[in-house]
């Protein structure tokens, strides 16, 4: 074998290697820059949680005025907005009790640690390699995602989503009814998402699956009501979800899916929307992207409900990325 076949080898191995690297140092320079800072995120999950440790309703929570204050009480110099499901303040709770700079640098650990196992179950489901040349790059794309970024700047719950998916894939993968389930309904209701690939179990007739999904959810809600308060689920669904993607701020560039997207086109607003391409009315809106939203959800499941083998890990990741960009808010 002459040096011309040996030395091309050799470059390909080295390329993703410095490139992997090089993101690495990047996404943890910007990890140690953003950790300790407090940023809205974090201060409306720690402050829900903050909330329910101390014993207040999370229905209050759904105030703005009252929130804000209790955000500005617990020390962040900021504004938030409660919109998300009083059980989101579970997966913070752990971390609530410190104060909020110590909370934020434990909870960003965990999230980490969450991230990296999430990629070392993805990387065994799928059968690539993290050390092989595919892997190399796919790890460059994860240290280069700008959400990645987001997710570590803000204190996010998205990474402690990725390893609930990525266990729910794994039980799926290897027939484990539990494995699949649990996870699942953890995801549901930590963040809302998780209907879509529950809607898939149910069409794979899965049923087992599918009843423990909504089983777990239904009594982890009914058995965090004394912790959470009675009244705060009515207020999440009378308060929050009447108008959960339909505010002007919601069609922000920052927010990603086909609501956020065609309410970014075709609606005016001279703060948020100054520059749609045309206004349309607003119900005209409305109809078109829930519309488009339960069709793209409807041709997922449907490519998806009879594959089988390695095409389950796509199509459970396939629903998962309907969940995201179908939902009303997204960011």
């Amino acid at each position: 074998m002459d040096a011309g076949t040996t030395a091309s080898p050799a470059w390909t191995r080295f390329v993703p290697r410095v490139a992997c690297l090089i993101a690495f140092i990047a996404f943890s320079v910007h990890a140690c820059l953003w950790i300790p800072r407090l940023t809205y995120g974090f201060a409306m999950y720690y402050t829900y949680a903050r909330l329910a440790l101390e014993g207040e309703s999370l229905d209050r929570a759904y105030d703005d005025v009252y929130f804000n204050a209790k955000v500005r009480e617990f020390g962040f110099d900021l504004q938030d907005q409660p919109n998300n499901p009083p059980t989101a303040a579970l997966a913070y709770m752990p971390v609530a009790w410190l104060q909020p700079v110590l909370a934020k640098i434990v909870w960003s650990c965990v999230s980490l640690a969450a991230l990296a196992y999430a990629l070392k179950l993805l990387f065994e489901i799928s059968g690539i390699r993290a050390s092989g040349n595919a892997g190399l790059w796919l790890l460059t794309l994860v240290f280069l995602w700008h959400p990645a970024y987001d997710t570590v700047a803000l204190g996010q719950v998205y990474f402690l989503l990725l390893l609930l998916f990525s266990l729910s894939m794994k039980g799926l993968m290897r027939e484990r009814v539990a494995g699949t389930a649990i996870p699942l309904a953890l995801a549901l209701l930590v963040k809302g998402y998780g209907v879509v690939p529950a809607l898939l179990l149910a069409l794979r007739r899965r049923w087992k699956e599918f009843l423990i999904v909504v089983s777990i959810a239904t009594l982890l809600i009914i058995v965090t009501l004394p912790l959470l308060g009675r009244k705060s689920w009515p207020a999440f669904f009378s308060t929050v979800l009447p108008s959960l993607g339909s505010q002007p701020s919601s069609a922000h560039v920052a927010y990603q899916t086909i609501n956020s997207l065609l309410r970014h086109l075709f609606t005016f607003d001279p703060q948020w929307l100054p520059h749609p391409v045309f206004v349309l009315p607003g119900v005209l809106v409305t109809f078109l992207s829930y519309s488009i939203s339960i069709t793209v959800v409807v041709a997922v499941l449907l490519r998806s409900r009879l594959e089988s083998g390695p095409e389950k890990f796509l199509s459970f990741s396939a629903a998962v990325a309907a969940g995201v960009v179908t939902a009303p808010l997204a960011e």
